[in-house]
């Protein structure tokens, strides 16, 4: 028997209602055990076009004999029997239901990734799902449910962006700034140009350290602001200072830990997998190899989950443009 968690949303029609019934579709389910649902919340649409109606948002909990793929199947056969027609993303919906977590599962097919990869920023996921899920854990991030909501509460207004640097970042952020012109600031590190091997790392995480004092400052947004968008990154700096130790066989990650703080946490981390060819554009170094591209991005990854212990988004191999869009619809959801 597995403890999943579901997400029910719905902005066409009447919305309520359009809920109540897909609760009694689950209910009627023979492999469906048990179910409880949180109160309806009213809120805004994130992400998608202008124009659209309040979404009614709930949280379910079930137990069930269903599989992963079993479940989600019966997810998208109740969207459709209720009028789901998928057109446009993040648009008008008569019913959505998303599979967040399936026990402590972590999955990811073509069809299905568990847990959902946006659900631990969004507040009209984790506000509702506190009221079922108080004791189920978000397994990437480590954090009960009440921890997530906890931090997108109280944690430092902040997005911090995870990424081998390479002059895209800046790139991103100065998208970002433009179409956000109150909630993105922008550092200018070293870490920004592109580094080749390991060698080249003590020079960026000096200018890592030159620009400690300003990253603090960014905990504190100010005046009109709602949240800061920044690529520095201690956690990335973190990571440098290991492979530093590791290249030198200390036997230790001496100094790595330096830019990890228990008094700064921050409410979103994005890793961002960034594309090899962008790693090509450097002018003052040697280019990334494609190898040590490929090893520095798992490695980053290995170490971005290890440390991380709150909201979290993971984007592959996407451009500047859909990193963008992905980044904008997160702080509407978070913030």
């Amino acid at each position: 028997m597995a403890s999943c968690l579901i997400a029910l949303g719905a902005n066409l029609g009447l919305r309520n209602q359009t809920l109540d019934a897909a609760v009694k579709d689950l209910q009627e389910c023979d492999e469906i055990q048990s179910i409880r649902v949180s109160r309806y919340f009213e809120t805004a649409p994130v992400g998608g076009p202008d124009g659209q109606g309040e979404f009614s948002n709930a949280a379910a909990r079930i137990e069930t004999t269903l599989g992963p793929s079993q479940l989600h199947q019966l997810l998208i056969e109740i969207e459709e029997r209720h009028g789901r027609v998928r057109i446009e993303r993040w648009g008008e919906r008569r019913l959505d239901l998303d599979l967040l977590l399936y026990d402590d599962i972590i999955q990811k097919t073509d069809r299905l990734e568990i847990p959902h990869p946006r659900m631990s920023f969004r507040r009209f996921v984790i506000e509702p799902a506190c009221q079922v899920a108080g004791d189920m854990v978000h397994a990437p991030s480590g954090c009960t449910i009440p921890q997530l909501w906890d931090q997108l509460q109280h944690a430092a207004p902040v997005i911090e962006l995870v990424s081998l640097p390479s002059p895209w970042m800046k790139q991103l952020c100065t998208t970002l700034s433009e179409e956000n012109p109150q909630g993105v600031v922008l550092n200018n590190y070293a870490a920004l140009q592109v580094p080749s091997q390991v060698t080249d790392f003590p020079e960026l995480i000096q200018g890592g350290l030159i620009g400690l004092p300003d990253f603090r400052e960014l905990l504190i947004p100010s005046s009109g602001q709602k949240a800061v968008v920044t690529p520095f990154s201690p956690l990335l700096f973190s990571w440098m200072a290991h492979k530093i130790s590791e290249k030198m066989n200390t036997g230790s990650s001496l100094g790595s830990d330096m830019f990890l703080t228990s008094e700064y946490q921050p409410r979103l981390q994005v890793l961002w997998d960034t594309p090899y060819e962008i790693h090509l554009s450097s002018e003052t170094r040697e280019p990334l190899s494609e190898e040590n591209h490929r090893l520095w991005t798992q490695e980053l990854a290995d170490w971005f989950y290890e440390k991380n212990h709150g909201p979290l988004l993971h984007l592959g191999n996407h451009s500047v443009e859909a990193a963008a869009v992905e980044i904008n619809a997160a702080l509407q959801a978070m913030v």
